[in-house]
């Protein structure tokens, strides 16, 4: 069995656009997976822990089942993994650390409603969010729009909006 780890995902330096195609791909095998409701329970107040199995095509073999928390006070505070099996012999394959493949996912499900939904002459994108989940929004957003003059307003949210000018500065006209 093995253990893939945030920093294993991030070594990887997985482009936005391989994103949104496996995105894609998910999608048009999507009815010949079985996915399940998820199961979510709710340990006190707002948190909350989904469960997320889903079985994918024959020819895969595989089955995962992922786990998604979201704990006040923690950092990040979405957090996720993946267990991976293999269905022909029900071991599992892997653990998974999935908080970057779930933002990146996230990210590329957006972009992809953003180009399916836009008005044709649509220039203009607000985020409010500008989290880990709005990151990889707009990481995914300017790499299929990057032949395109686009305008990104951001919230103003304690120092979020700031961060995000910095970090995406010179491709954001704010």
């Amino acid at each position: 069995m093995n253990y893939i780890s945030s920093s294993d995902i991030q070594g990887l330096k997985i482009s936005p656009l391989t994103c949104i195609d496996w995105v894609k791909e998910a999608f048009l095998i999507k009815d010949k997976c079985q996915l399940p409701p998820k199961i979510s329970i709710h340990p006190q107040g707002t948190d909350f822990i989904n469960t997320m199995p889903c079985l994918l095509p024959p020819d895969y073999h595989k089955f995962g089942c992922k786990v998604v928390s979201r704990i006040k006070g923690t950092h990040p505070a979405l957090k996720s993994k993946m267990m991976v099996f293999d269905t022909l012999s029900g071991e599992m394959e892997a653990l998974v650390d999935t908080d970057r493949i779930t933002a990146m996912r996230t990210g590329a499900v957006a972009t992809l409603a953003i180009q399916t939904l836009k008005r044709k002459d649509a220039s203009v994108y607000s985020f409010i969010g500008l989290g880990v989940i709005g990151h990889a929004t707009l990481d995914c957003l300017f790499e299929v729009m990057k032949d395109e003059e686009i305008t990104v307003r951001l919230k103003k949210y304690k120092d979020h909006a700031v961060k995000t000018i910095n970090e995406y500065s010179p491709k954001l006209s704010t």
